[in-house]
This record gives structure tokens, sequence and C-alpha cells, in this order.
């Protein structure tokens, strides 16, 4: 049995091609609306990890012992994000002039030992806040996590 030959009308009817394209459309569009997603999701991450540094470090300024303390602030600032975050103080001898620094230890005495009159302590407190950021979008080959890390260093004297 012979079939009809199909006509060039219905070859190049404009519908087929129309819905092609729309298909071919709606997917890029929901991937851009899904990337957008996350991109907005890792920016509020970064803010929320900033503040909660900052915070951590703002605490430290009245009290550079306190390492656990400057942790909690840390936290306790960003409740909604399960953030890791690590503190430490460093204490210096500078010099007056800005030109040269002496190392104290980590007791952060209250004067350089051995103190000129040329001489001032300087106690500053560094905050670390870090978050392990999982995307939206599961795509072979892409990376589906990272990690997002911030950080506040404040002079306390």
């Amino acid at each position: 049995m012979r079939t009809a030959p199909l006509s060039r009308q219905r070859l190049e009817s404009p519908r087929g091609a129309a819905l092609v394209e729309l298909a071919a459309s709606i997917l890029v569009l929901m991937m851009v609306v899904v990337f957008t997603a996350d991109f907005a999701r890792v920016y509020h991450h970064v803010i929320d990890l900033e503040n909660a540094a900052r915070a951590g470090a703002q605490y430290g300024i009245a009290n550079t012992a306190d390492q656990a303390g400057m942790i909690s602030a840390a936290q306790a600032a960003s409740p909604g994000t399960a953030l890791t975050a690590t503190a430490a103080t460093n204490c210096i001898c500078a010099s007056n002039d800005g030109t040269t620094t002496f190392y104290v230890p980590a007791n952060c005495l209250d004067e350089c030992p051995d103190a000129s009159p040329e001489e001032h302590l300087v106690v500053k407190v560094t905050v670390n806040a870090s978050y392990t950021f999982e995307t939206f979008a599961r795509i072979a080959g892409m990376r589906n996590s990272l990690t997002i890390t911030r950080s506040a260093t404040l002079r306390s004297q």
C-alpha cells in the first residue's frame, strides 16, 4: 500500500516550530530562575556571615580573652545559619612611629615588656565565620556545595 506524500504546506507548519521554540525557551528560563535564586541565597549568606563575624569581633573588643564568647556572639548574630566560627587575639608591641613591631606572647600583657616611651601595646581580635552552602541545582560535573568564609578584625587598644 502506498502512502500519500506529505504536502509541502504540512511540512512548513509554524505550529511545530513554535512548540519547539517554546520548549527550549522554557528550559532556559527555568535554568536562569534557579541560578538566580542560588545567587541570591549565596549573597544573603555572605552578608549574614559578614555581620556575624563583625558582631563576634565587636564583642571581642571589650572581652579580648573570651574567645568562646566571641564565637557565641557570632553564632547568636546569625541564628538562621549553621555557621562555624573561630576567634583569635593578636597582641604586638609597636613603636609609636609605626615602623617596627615586636611580638608579645599570647597572654596579652597590659603593657609591653621592657616598654620604652616609644612603644605601645596593640591588641587585635579576629573572628572568622564560615558556612557550607548547598545549591538548589544539582547538575552533573558542577560543584553542588561551596564554603563561604568571612572574617572581621578590629583593634581593641
